[in-house]
This record gives C-alpha cells, sequence and structure tokens, in this order.
C-alpha cells in the first residue's frame, strides 16, 4: 500500500509505522522486531515461535509460526496472499524455462572477473533469464519491492522504488528477482562452506520468502483459534520451517508458485555453473545481510573469488 499511496500524509504515515515496530518490538513483540529490520541473527527468526503456534502480534497481525499451524494457513483456500499486491500478474505468469535460465546464467558468467559479488551475480542472471538488461539500475532499485509490503522503506526511498517498478513494468519480474537473488546468493553462500548443498535444506534454513501475508476471505479456524474475516495472517515460512516439529519444507504454492519456481531455477544454475567453473571458489570478504528485509532476509553483499 505505501508503495503506491501519493497522499500528503504518507511520511507521517511511514514514521507512525516504523514508530510502532520499534515501541512493541521494545514490550516484547518477536514480529514486530522482525518488521523493524535490524535484528538480522536467526534467533529473531525462531523467536516467532515462542509465543505460540498461531498468535496475534500487537501490530494486529495474526502469526503462524509453528509447523502445523503455517502449514494449514498456507494450504487455506479463505486465505488470499497479499504479497504481491504490486505484482497481481504474478499468478498469470509462468516462469522461463529451465533452458533459458542456463543460458542466461553461461552470458553473467561469461563476463565476470576473477572477484566478483555474489548477490549481484545471481540478480543478474535473474534479470537476464527474464530478458531485461542486467545493467539497468532500475533492479538495483526494485530489490527491495518485495520486503517493502511489511517493512515500509522512507518516502524518498519509497519514491525510488515506485519508479523503478513504474520502469519494469512487470508484475512477475518486479517479484521474481528479489526472490531468485535471496534464494541463490544464499546457496552460494552455503556452497562456500564446502559442503554439499541441496536447496531443499537452503530452503529450510533461509527461504526467500520468511513471511507471507494473507487476508482472511472468510473466518478461518486454524490452530483452535478463529481468524475473523478480513483480518491479515502472516505466515512466518521461515520460523515454521525451523520448528522441531517440522516434519517437510514448507514452501509457498498459489500466486506465489511460479516466483519461487523461478528462484529455484536461478539457485539450481548458479550452482551447478559455478561448481564447474570454479571449484575453488572462495569468500573474498564477510557476507552482509540486508536491514529492514524481514520478507527475503537476502544478502546485501557476498564477495567471493575464483581459486
Amino acid at each position: 500500500m505505501l508503495l503506491t499511496d501519493h497522499e500528503p500524509g504518507l511520511a507521517r504515515r511511514v514514521q507512525l509505522t516504523r514508530g510502532l515496530h520499534w515501541l512493541y518490538a521494545a514490550q516484547g513483540d518477536p514480529y514486530a522486531a522482525l518488521l523493524r529490520g535490524y535484528d538480522l541473527d536467526p534467533a529473531a527468526v525462531d523467536a516467532l515461535r515462542e509465543p505460540g503456534a498461531l498468535w496475534r502480534s500487537r501490530t494486529g497481525d495474526w502469526v503462524a509460526a509453528g509447523y502445523a499451524a503455517a502449514a494449514a494457513a498456507l494450504a487455506c483456500p479463505d486465505l488470499e496472499p497479499t504479497l504481491l499486491d504490486l505484482a497481481r500478474q504474478v499468478s498469470a505468469c509462468a516462469a522461463p524455462e529451465d533452458l533459458a535460465v542456463h543460458e542466461a546464467c553461461s552470458k553473467v558468467l561469461d563476463r565476470l572477473p576473477a572477484r566478483f559479488d555474489i548477490v549481484a551475480t545471481a540478480r543478474a542472471v535473474a534479470v537476464s533469464a527474464l530478458g531485461g538488461d542486467p545493467n539497468a539500475l532500475m533492479w538495483t532499485d526494485a530489490a527491495g519491492a518485495v520486503d517493502a509490503v511489511l517493512c515500509p522503506p522512507s518516502p524518498a526511498a519509497a519514491a525510488t522504488l515506485r519508479a523503478a517498478l513504474a520502469r519494469i513494468g512487470d508484475g512477475f519480474a518486479s517479484a521474481a528477482v528479489p526472490v531468485a537473488t535471496a534464494l541463490a546468493a544464499d546457496a552460494v553462500l552455503a556452497h562456500l562452506d564446502r559442503r554439499p548443498v541441496r536447496l531443499t535444506d537452503v530452503l529450510r534454513a533461509e527461504p526467500p520468502v520468511h513471511l507471507v501475508p494473507c487476508t482472511a476471505t472468510a473466518d478461518v479456524r486454524i490452530a483452535e483459534t478463529t481468524v475473523e474475516k478480513g483480518q491479515t495472517l502472516v505466515v512466518a515460512v521461515g520460523a515454521a520451517n525451523r520448528d522441531p516439529g517440522a516434519r517437510s519444507v514448507l514452501v509457498p504454492g498459489g500466486s506465489l508458485a511460479p516466483v519461487v519456481d523461478f528462484a529455484r531455477a536461478v539457485a539450481g544454475a548458479l550452482l551447478t555453473a559455478l561448481a564447474e567453473r570454479h571449484p575453488g571458489l572462495r569468500a573474498d570478504g564477510p557476507a552482509l545481510r540486508a536491514r529492514r528485509a524481514p520478507v527475503t532476509r537476502t544478502l546485501s553483499r557476498c564477495p567471493v573469488a575464483a581459486a
């Protein structure tokens, strides 16, 4: 909402929302603490389960953080994901064929120097696979589009983001590129530890979509709790996947399915290509996570060097 809102009071509303996140976080609300955007430790994700499997944050949103509650919420037809309100074309789009993703990956890697940044590389592969120009500034400007739905940017940043989304003009791309970048970068980061990498394990530890806000289109009963029509329930995918009682890895479906499928294709292609071309790839500096990115928890920087 904040990204498409041009009314004069936008700055005041952003300040109020941010202020409430800080206030509720200081009062012990783990969901508000995550939305505040400065708790980058994985423990902040696990903390979402502490109040219960399904609980109501002081922000007014319900939070499904236990595995069973999150799985039920994702499968519920009366909970409509609203994460991609800014990209409503997503559900009508299909991701590129895997062949196109692998070809885009090869083209990007062909131009890389011996030292490069994995986050920028993953973004370039995703953009190229969608037929875009990876050197266009709008893709970097739109990197926070998915996170901004729950974590409002400053008015200046929101204006930059709106302009970038307008230039991109493609709902699928505006959502898929940040999500694919997040998953691919985390997959390569795990690869740097010199251990076999399975995307399933990356999706469990650092899913590219940690929080899925949904609107109840009817009264919904989950975990012996009623979420009333019109209320917001946020599925905490990351916290649920890290629940000791988790039986399998939860992956958002529905309108988000094409986005997640594309992210998996990009991550898989990049892992394969880097393993073949640079088997001795090593870290060339600290990997940093982006602040104010509670939905994707994306890396902002991950420098590497080819051996």
